[in-house]
């Protein structure tokens, strides 16, 4: 094992010593966690696991809250969505008019293309949201799974457009 400089290997020691753990201590001295591994050993120093365990928590918190902002979202989004086909005399198409200019229209129907559209984009959307649930609560995945099959028996393709 090749040696740090001293000044290298004395810092490790220092930032251990201010409580500092060894992900920490490899980005504040720009080398590898492996690194600060080896010569802390060599120096008969030790990095206390439990504030590992402590960061994972923190992590596994934080992507939760995370998940359940995005859960939000999505189910605004479906909700819009849904509304959009319920209220299809508010449905406005957009038509090529004379001379190139384009036209707004509201037919008092959603035409055939626009309403597949729209049922795929919100199966697309509860199939989402099915699979971001069941991360967090047992028995959603069978939620996930009605959703699925729902669709499925109604022909709906979630699967995304080809590119």
């Amino acid at each position: 094992m090749a040696d740090l400089p001293d000044n290298i290997a004395d810092r490790i020691a220092e930032l251990h010593a201010q409580g500092y753990g060894r992900n920490r201590i490899a980005a504040e001295l720009g080398c590898s966690a492996g690194t600060v591994t080896k010569y802390a050993q060599a120096r008969g120093l030790t990095f206390n696991r439990a504030h590992t365990a402590e960061a994972v928590a923190a992590h596994q918190a934080d992507a939760a809250a995370t998940r359940a902002q995005t859960l939000a979202d999505l189910y605004r989004a479906l909700g819009d969505q849904t509304r959009r086909i319920v209220n299809a005399d508010q449905w406005e198409t957009v038509l090529r008019g004379s001379e190139g200019r384009e036209v707004v229209d509201r037919p008092g129907f959603i035409p055939a293309r626009d309403l597949q559209a729209a049922a795929n984009g919100i199966a697309s959307l509860a199939k989402t949201i099915g699979t971001l649930e069941a991360r967090d609560k047992p028995g959603a995945a069978a939620a996930a799974s009605l959703l699925t099959s729902l669709a499925a028996s109604l022909g709906i393709d979630d699967s995304p457009p080809p590119q």
